[in-house]
């Protein structure tokens, strides 16, 4: 691929963001739900607010805890958990992921071919209308961490461990945003395998290392997860409530 002479900065970030906010606006301001995850997603943060410990407080249904988690920080800052921060929320999220994904275009074939690449999928976070994609939704968060897991990987130099560890590891807590992210999160981590046993110069223990690194920084999240909920007493919770529910879910649609 070429290597771009130069790669999007915050400049570019302004205008994409002006961009979006130009058309979604309107959406900032309507006070009541366009769907009811909104609405519970909302209100599950309000009430870690009160109480931090996710299935002992909130039971998110399909949807992870990052994403209840997700809005959590509003209150840090003082302002309101309301329809407003939440669908500022969902704009920020996507502004993300697409000004990742044009860093990652413009890295491979030019600033210019970034742009003209990333424009369709711009234009159309910009324009559309429907309630059901303009309020904040638990794909919203999942997308972020795809693009940047993605941008990770596909801008990695052989030698740099760091950006592999990373990308693995965001690819390892999609799940516990969307369990539905799974199978993305593990081609993600499938790619940066191959990666891993393609890299020249290195010997086949190395490469077998490498890969356990790999598979270590992906099971990270939830090593971390269902550490916190067994010290928590809510493993069985998280399991029935999460893991179980979401397969009956998918059985069931």
């Amino acid at each position: 691929p070429v290597v771009s002479a130069r790669v999007p900065g915050w400049g570019d970030g302004v205008v994409l963001f002006l961009f979006l906010l130009a058309w979604r606006w309107p959406f900032l301001l309507v006070a009541n739900e366009y769907n009811p995850d909104e609405s519970q997603m909302i209100a599950g943060a309000m009430t870690l607010v009160r109480d931090p410990v996710f299935w002992r407080s909130v039971d998110g249904g399909s949807s992870g805890p990052l994403n209840y988690y997700l809005m959590v920080p509003w209150h840090w800052v003082g302002a309101p958990l309301d329809y407003f921060t939440a669908r500022l929320t969902c704009l920020l999220l996507t502004w993300g992921a697409l000004f990742v994904s044009l860093r990652t275009l413009s890295r491979a074939y030019g600033c210019t071919a970034g742009w003209l690449g990333l424009l369709p999928a711009a234009g159309f976070f910009a324009t559309l209308t429907h309630p059901e994609l303009t309020n904040l939704s638990t794909e919203n968060l999942p997308l972020l961490l795809l693009a940047v897991a993605f941008g990770l990987l596909a801008g990695r130099a052989p030698a740099d461990r760091f950006r592999l560890w990373a990308a693995c590891f965001l690819a390892g807590a999609m799940p516990w945003a969307k369990l539905q992210s799974a199978p993305i999160g593990l081609a993600l981590i499938g790619w940066a395998g191959w990666q891993v046993m393609r890299q020249p110069g290195e010997t086949a223990p190395l490469r077998w290392q490498r890969l356990a690194e790999v598979l270590l920084a992906a099971a990270l999240p939830a090593l971390l997860v269902a550490g916190l909920t067994a010290a928590t007493g809510q493993f069985e919770a998280a399991w029935r409530r999460y893991i179980l529910q979401n397969i009956l879910y998918v059985g069931t649609s």
